[in-house]
């Protein structure tokens, strides 16, 4: 069982988001060591006697042992999506029991625990709230999302409307995209082709400008398919997919224990 969980103080916009983070984030993991995390090094403690490694979580916006959390909580990391082929929010069906995806079009209706909504008039928001990075994403279309870049996907089951607001009545799901490395240059790069003529391009690239001081991270993500309906009236032709998703962040840590991270 893995859990990964941050604390950030955020400020957003609507050109991006302004995040100050006045501690760390903190990382752990049971039973086997915990590996190098993508946004900076964790920290692990053990619990004397008990052969495991202790849980630090911030599900409740205080740092504590996840036994003493009454919240239920599926973490998944980059590396877990990857093995169980999950590529966007949809998809998190596959590995988060109790999450269900019902999808009209465009719109992205979750259900945690048989807790939803059936409209999808605009202006509508889901009883299940969305965040990414830490900011709220209202509408229901806006929550279709893919994952190209994703660090974690936390999600909280139950209602979370006292630490995280309205619209979280069934819970919320959290996405932590990756963050630049302000030590050394990385990047990863996957094409992928299926039926349909199913083509998929994703990419992810940071480097330090000014080493621990400043870094930046561009990512990307790109899918082109053919129509897979079978087309009943051929004078009006069906869409094919063509989807798109590329995202920016700026990373200037001026002095020891201050994190500004700005993210378009």
């Amino acid at each position: 069982m893995k859990r990964i969980v941050s604390r950030n103080l955020l400020f957003s916009g609507s050109a991006g988001v302004m995040a100050l983070a006045l501690t760390a984030p903190v990382h752990a993991q049971v039973g086997q060591p915990v590996p190098v995390s993508d946004v900076a090094p964790s920290t692990d403690e053990t619990v004397s006697g008990s052969g495991f490694e202790e849980i630090v979580v911030m599900a409740q916006k205080r740092s504590e042992n996840i036994l003493d959390v009454p919240i239920s909580i599926t973490a998944l990391s980059s590396s877990d999506l990857e093995k169980s082929g999950v590529t966007n929010i949809v998809e998190l069906t596959a590995v988060v029991p109790g999450l269900k995806m019902d999808r009209v079009g465009g719109v992205i209706l979750p259900a945690i625990r048989g807790i939803s909504t059936f409209t999808t008039t605009g202006g509508v928001e889901p009883n299940v709230a969305t965040y990414i990075d830490n900011v709220y994403i209202g509408g229901s279309a806006g929550s279709l999302m893919q994952l190209p870049d994703v660090s974690r996907v936390d999600v909280l089951k139950g209602p979370q409307g006292t630490l995280f607001g309205r619209n979280a009545t069934g819970g919320a799901i959290q996405v932590f995209t990756k963050e630049p490395n302000l030590t050394e240059a990385e990047g990863d790069f996957s094409i992928g082709y299926g039926n349909f003529d199913t083509l998929t391009l994703k990419g992810f690239v940071t480097a330090p400008v000014v080493v621990d001081k400043l870094a930046i991270s561009v990512s990307g993500y790109r899918e082109t398919a053919d129509n897979y309906n079978n087309n009943l009236t051929p004078n009006v032709p069906l869409q094919d997919t063509h989807n798109y998703t590329v995202r920016g962040k700026i990373l200037l840590t001026p002095t020891e224990g201050t994190r500004l991270l700005f993210s378009a």
